[in-house]
């Protein structure tokens, strides 16, 4: 009895980890998360200003409250939670990659607005107007 009861806990965990990868996984594909991969994986967190517990969006997908974002005088790294890191690799995403960047305000909230190419594709990127506040944030002149 004591067996078949660890069996079935064992497989329920296993089935919760194998839906949770393949989530992660469909989410990353969804938002563009994957193809900015291919351009701007980086493990290396620049200096610079950096955010934890951000909110954003990249595409369709929305990260609420799981991205830590860097700002740097080159660019913008992002990484998720770790619990939402399997197919979610940090992003260094420099700043002359980023085609139109726009602040926008819906229902007192603030964003920024961009969009980021890989020379291939665009993907679109909001993310939490907190990060105007670092001085590393270049002026909107897009």
């Amino acid at each position: 009895m004591e067996l078949i009861v660890l069996l079935l806990v064992s497989g329920a965990v296993l089935l919760f980890i194998i839906f949770w990868g393949a989530v992660l996984f469909l989410l990353s594909m969804a938002g563009g998360w994957r193809r900015l991969d291919r351009s701007f994986r980086s493990a290396a967190t620049p200096r610079g200003d950096f955010f934890r517990w951000m909110s954003g969006q990249m595409g369709i997908v929305n990260y609420r409250s799981v991205l830590n974002v860097a700002v740097s005088g080159d660019g913008i790294f992002l990484s998720v939670m770790k619990l939402f890191s399997p197919f979610h690799p940090g992003l260094f995403i420099p700043w002359d990659a980023i085609l139109s960047m726009k602040q926008r305000s819906v229902f007192l909230k603030n964003y920024v607005e961009m969009e980021i190419t890989d020379g291939d594709k665009k993907v679109r990127l909001a993310l939490s107007g907190r990060v105007l506040s670092s001085h590393l944030w270049p002026e909107m002149k897009y």
